[in-house]
Order: C-alpha cells, then sequence, then structure tokens
C-alpha cells in the first residue's frame, strides 16, 4: 500500500496532510482515502467529520425551541473510523 500512496503525489500529499493529525496512523489515512476516493466524494472537513461520526450536529423541530446535539445516525457515517 506504501508504494501505491507514494506514487501518486496528490494522494501522497492527502496523506501526509491526514497522518500529521494526532490520533489518525496509517491505517486510518488509507481507510479515509480509499472510502472517499482521495477526498473527491467529500470536500470539505466538516463533511469528512460527519462521514467518519465524530462530528455533532444540532437539529431542532420547526415546532420546538428546544435543540438536540447528536451525532451523525451510524447507517450515514462510518463508526469503525472513530476511536
Amino acid at each position: 500500500m506504501t508504494q501505491l500512496i507514494q506514487a501518486q503525489p496528490q494522494i501522497q500529499k492527502n496523506f501526509s496532510f491526514i497522518t500529521s493529525i494526532t490520533g489518525v496512523g496509517p491505517i486510518t489515512a488509507t481507510e479515509l482515502i480509499l472510502l472517499t476516493e482521495n477526498f473527491q466524494r467529500i470536500n470539505s472537513a466538516r463533511k469528512a467529520a460527519a462521514y467518519a461520526g465524530v462530528c455533532p450536529y444540532t437539529s431542532q423541530s420547526p415546532l420546538s425551541n428546544q435543540s438536540k446535539s447528536q451525532i451523525a445516525p451510524a447507517h450515514l457515517c462510518q463508526d469503525h473510523l472513530h476511536s
């Protein structure tokens, strides 16, 4: 896998960027690159965090003044990516 990553400059750049984040190792970085097609399917940090299931978001009913923070539902994210 290392040879494939090093053979593609854009993938190598993204791999280096991702692994510079504390707690993200080569396996998680490789999986993110594969699952997102080198971030062609997900083009923002917010979308990537939601995809990984680590980004809380607020939902509010139009009929209620109360809001509720939650993590994206399991069917929308890759739970195995968050630690």
